[in-house]
């Protein structure tokens, strides 16, 4: 369920579209109460002040109310961004710009998801990927 990212030694990361690392697999649920899909590990030294694009996908069995089926990040086991949620059928991209004073080689990025709507219904994503662009610049925060 976890995938360790490749990358290493890089010191700060702004918003991008290169893709660093993903866990492609389809997982899915028919709990009412979150439960743990996806899982990426940063295989990154310490850096500071970096920020990442992450989307993942994310449907319903049998469709519904546009909150029937929903999903969170969580950095650390913290939740990052905001509920995603979806009616829809088919695969739904969501993505969010997440930004961190610190990431560490080991932390980890989540993410939960559940079906809403009280029935025997899955609730699938897949696609969990983390998006980025190596900073030209060691510390792009001023700091005064």
């Amino acid at each position: 369920m976890g995938y360790y990212s490749p990358i290493s030694y890089i010191t700060n990361y702004q918003l991008g579209d290169t893709l660093l690392i993903s866990n492609d697999d389809e997982t899915f649920t028919n709990s009412a109460g979150y439960v743990l899909a996806k899982t990426i590990e940063i295989g990154l030294k310490t850096y500071l002040y970096s920020a990442f694009r992450m989307d993942f996908e994310i449907k319903g069995a049998l469709g519904g109310d546009a909150d029937y089926y929903q999903a969170y990040l969580t950095h650390n086991g913290a939740t990052i961004g905001t509920v995603q949620q979806t009616g829809d059928i088919f695969y739904t991209n969501k993505s969010q710009d997440i930004e961190s004073e610190t990431w560490v080689q080991g932390d980890t990025i989540s993410l939960y998801c559940r079906n809403n709507s009280g029935g025997n219904n899955n609730c699938y994503v897949k696609n969990l990927k983390i998006y980025g662009l190596q900073s030209p610049f060691y510390n792009t925060k001023k700091v005064i």
